[in-house]
């Protein structure tokens, strides 16, 4: 990818929080310093990202070093974890920052379903931003995992009193 250009995948949220974003990198882009900022965008009725509708920018890591071997894991923990507004679609982004080169793997068809590529052109007038209406790549997916966070216990609401008397 060029100095500020992104590419996107649209996907299905069920849940609505996510902990982490992750996608890979080739094994042979060892050393890479090029910083990679993630986003996290709203998508409009047609499936198309709307990058000006942005629900997380950044974090923006480094992975430096792989093995020479097995593809590379760019990992974003989000920490503390990002709220969706409600389950459906969105669309996530791996931006390369205006310094340094990298690529990330893209499956050779569309195995996802219901998601789709889209490619960012470079951002332009200083600033690295994510530009607006990303061009769509068809027949093909981002390799890239979104993981949410586990739903909680329901507790039964309940006073100290009861509690108390319950476990004594």
């Amino acid at each position: 990818m060029l100095p500020g250009e992104a590419l996107g995948q649209t996907f299905d949220a069920t849940a609505t929080t996510i902990r982490a974003v992750v996608a890979w990198r080739p094994w042979w882009q060892t050393p890479n310093d090029s910083p990679m900022k993630l986003w996290i965008t709203e998508v409009d009725s047609v499936g198309m990202p709307l990058t000006d509708r942005v629900i997380q920018e950044g974090p923006v890591i480094q992975v430096v070093f792989g093995d020479s071997i097995n593809p590379i894991e760019l990992r974003w923990n989000l920490d503390p974890p990002v709220e969706l507004p409600n389950s459906g679609s969105y669309a996530v982004f791996v931006q390369q920052l205006c310094v340094g080169f990298f690529g990330l793997y893209i499956s050779e068809a569309d195995v996802l379903g219901g998601g789709h590529l889209w490619r960012t052109e470079r951002s332009e007038f200083g600033g690295c931003y994510l530009r607006e209406y990303p061009n769509a790549i068809v027949g093909r997916d981002l390799v890239f995992t979104v993981e949410f966070c586990e739903e909680g216990t329901p507790a039964r609401r309940s006073t100290w009193g009861r509690v108390k008397s319950v476990y004594r």
